[in-house]
């Protein structure tokens, strides 16, 4: 119960300790995308990329660096092939538009959750520019 152990230093080594599990846990998602980016037989696709950027936000500290994985992410998203089938069961509006690789409106709702809003805009912007470039 930790007699004789100052109460802010538990508090700390709780902290860290739980940091390094979480950190641990977002390394094998991460693991389990560079598996799946590598088979032939198996593509990931906006649910695993909509998955890989709310693990970011949910596993890992709020810093810069956290910020660079999302958007290292997003634009991942964007340039793999969208492999899905076209779905008339699913909104148009809710599918990946043309041009936009991996990205539907799921990718870009924990986009805007992950990024703070001038870092969303931009990251935005240049998918757009990439999806115009692309759906010709």
């Amino acid at each position: 119960r930790g007699v004789g152990v100052p109460k802010d230093e538990l508090d700390d080594d709780i902290k860290l300790s739980q940091q390094l599990a979480l950190k641990e846990t977002y390394d094998v998602a991460e693991g389990v995308l560079d598996a799946l980016l590598s088979f032939p037989y198996a593509q990931p696709d906006s649910a695993t990329f909509a998955g890989m950027i709310r693990a970011c936000v949910n596993l890992l500290p709020d810093t810069d660096e956290r910020d660079v994985r999302v958007i290292d992410l997003f634009r991942l998203a964007y340039q793999s092939p969208n492999t899905a089938v076209k779905s008339s069961v699913i909104p148009e509006r809710l599918q990946a538009p043309a041009g936009g690789g991996c990205v539907d409106a799921n990718v870009l709702r924990q986009l805007r959750h992950a990024l703070p809003t001038e870092e969303y805009i931009r990251v935005r912007e240049e998918f757009e520019e990439h999806r115009r470039k692309n759906s010709k």
